[in-house]
């Protein structure tokens, strides 16, 4: 897995790259322009590390497909949508019914998309 992690934009000078003989050095014009500077790192989990990533992600998608069918379902009988704080309200009754959302941070179920 590869990943852009950081970026950094300096301000830079640019100078023409061929200037005229006519025009005196002090009335080239210079214009700043931007550099974009960008690092990359790989990520190498240990089996244990790429075990718990699956299963955070699988139960990531659970409950967002939970959350979405229920608003779906609410959609179609014309009532209004549950929002953030209503479905995370709902996430302690989720981690009752299905133990294996015991498992993972409250954190990573409630982050949005």
């Amino acid at each position: 897995m590869v990943r852009k992690t950081k970026c950094a934009i300096e301000k830079l000078e640019c100078l023409p790259r061929l200037s005229s003989l006519l025009i005196p050095r002090d009335q080239i014009y210079l214009r700043p322009c931007s550099r974009r500077q960008a690092y990359r790192f790989e990520l190498r989990p240990s089996g244990q590390q790429l075990c718990n990533l699956r299963q955070f992600a699988g139960s990531c998608r659970f409950v967002y497909n939970k959350g979405l069918g229920l608003n779906t379902a609410r959609y179609n009988k014309k009532e209004k949508r549950l929002g953030y704080a209503g479905l995370c309200g709902l996430l302690a009754n989720w981690k009752k019914e299905h133990p294996f959302l015991s498992e993972v941070p409250a954190q990573a179920l409630q982050s949005r998309p």
